[in-house]
């Protein structure tokens, strides 16, 4: 049942919007905040690891023969799911919440 639940939370169509969303503004906001004081150096450190991760993770979505029917494809997004996880609360994916604390 909970693995179930976890693979219907972790689709495509659940995930690819919010992780679009994110990849688009992480970058920029990055580039601005990095070294201005305003980050500590452990949370940008943070945010870097968060960036690479929802890229990985929108990369696989956007391949050509991607499909959540795929237990290699599942299996590759849960495990970065797992490995973003400990670094923000995933529970507001679906949301406009995470995304909209990007502010430029």
């Amino acid at each position: 049942m909970f693995m179930g639940m976890m693979e219907q939370l972790s689709n495509k169509e659940m995930l690819y919007e919010p992780m679009k969303e994110l990849d688009v503004k992480f970058g920029p906001w990055i580039e601005k905040n990095k070294g201005s004081g305003k980050v500590s150096a452990e949370d940008m450190q943070r945010f870097e690891t968060q960036a690479r991760v929802v890229k990985q993770i929108v990369a696989k979505f956007e391949e050509k023969n991607f499909s959540d029917d795929d237990p290699k494809c599942r299996e590759y997004v849960w495990e970065r799911m797992q490995e973003v996880s400990c670094y923000f609360d995933t529970s507001t994916f679906g949301s406009r919440a995470l995304v909209s604390s990007f502010s430029y």
